[in-house]
């Protein structure tokens, strides 16, 4: 099928795939701060291959996009986990950061990064060198 793969221009990251139909343009798709790689794109159970679309932003840009998988971070914890592009999307009064790691109830700072909570389900499975317990 016929398809354009919309992906953020700065960060790669690919937020939508719009697949058209003969006599279909993908005019007025394309918003600020994104780009467009038209593409043919397998579908599978009605919804579009999403490995041709990464295959269509790496052609394109040399780049293979990232995931889009952001943590929301108020007040130094991070409250939750989306897909965004940090570079387009805004949420007033929070941090989105794009990172593979991290998880609701982790503690971030521009200088320290990201800490995993030292209670609760993460710390289960902390075990420091040297000892015989696991902390929980």
């Amino acid at each position: 099928m016929k398809a354009g793969v919309i992906y953020g221009a700065r960060s790669k990251i690919i937020r939508r795939i719009v697949v058209v139909g003969d006599g279909e343009t993908l005019d007025g798709h394309v918003g600020d701060g994104e780009a467009l790689a038209c593409c043919s794109v397998r579908m599978d159970g009605g919804f579009p291959v999403l490995d041709d679309a990464i295959e269509a932003v790496r052609s394109a840009t040399g780049v293979t996009p990232p995931s889009g998988r952001c943590l929301v971070i108020e007040g130094g914890r991070v409250t939750a986990v989306i897909n965004a592009d940090p570079h387009i999307d805004r949420i007033d009064g929070v941090t989105l950061l794009a990172t593979e790691v991290g998880d609701v109830g982790w503690s971030w700072t521009q200088d320290g990064g990201l800490v995993p909570p030292l209670v609760g389900p993460a710390a289960s499975s902390l075990v420091v060198p040297d000892m015989i317990e696991v902390f929980e």
